[in-house]
């Protein structure tokens, strides 16, 4: 994708002390001592995950090939030229609970959805927040999040100031939008009928530009 460069959250610069900060930052916003609180906090989601999907019965998760997702320690990689990277079981937690989620939005049957399990709107907003809190750690921090979106929030401001410009149309990532309105210092906000509390699949953000109170 020849303009996937404005979109994708990559990082143009790092170095130790860099990474240091960040992860130092992420570690102080999780209220712990340590990137592992983040996975503690979502323990309760992932056991829900874990019984909706019959994860433990899967010969996969049997083998130890996807380690244990409440114990296992949580690892960021941070390098120049790549997309912030998660290792651990909040990775591989979300790997599934992305896919739960499609298939909450995409199955008119919520029972069906969630494979014959009774999940109440809570239930669906814990499975969601799996996906939140990965996005969180990985492209809302402040410290990096004006690294990663520089690219598109130079692209959104020259829209803006084109001349004759009536309408612009950016077709983006979920991590993009995390990244930009983080960087933007965005105030917490809820979107109604949505199972993610943050950046949904399939969110738009729009900017109106006004003049002298006009558009």
């Amino acid at each position: 994708n020849q303009g996937d460069g404005v979109f994708l959250p990559l990082i143009s610069f790092m170095n130790d002390d860099y990474a240091k900060d960040i992860e130092e930052e992420l570690v102080a916003l999780s209220g712990g001592e340590s990137l592992d609180a983040y996975r503690d906090r979502l323990s309760g989601a992932i056991t829900l995950l874990m019984d909706v999907t019959d994860m433990k019965e899967s010969e996969a998760y049997a083998s130890g090939k996807y380690g244990n997702l409440l114990t296992d320690e949580t690892r960021l990689s941070l390098v120049e030229g790549s997309e912030p990277k998660l290792t651990g079981p909040i990775k591989t937690a979300v790997s599934v609970a992305d896919a739960l989620v499609l298939q909450y939005y995409e199955e008119p049957d919520d029972l069906k959805a969630a494979f014959g399990h009774k999940l109440t709107e809570d239930d669906w907003k814990s499975i969601g927040s799996i996906l939140a809190t990965y996005e969180e750690i990985l492209f809302a921090s402040p410290k990096l999040a004006p690294e990663l979106a520089h690219p598109i929030l130079k692209e959104i401001y020259a829209e803006l100031n084109a001349q004759g410009r009536e309408f612009s149309f950016l077709c983006g990532h979920d991590s993009t939008i995390t990244a930009f309105l983080a960087a933007l210092g965005v105030n917490d906000y809820e979107l109604p009928g949505a199972i993610e509390p943050t950046t949904p699949i399939g969110t738009k953000v729009v900017f109106e530009r006004r003049e002298n109170g006009k558009r």
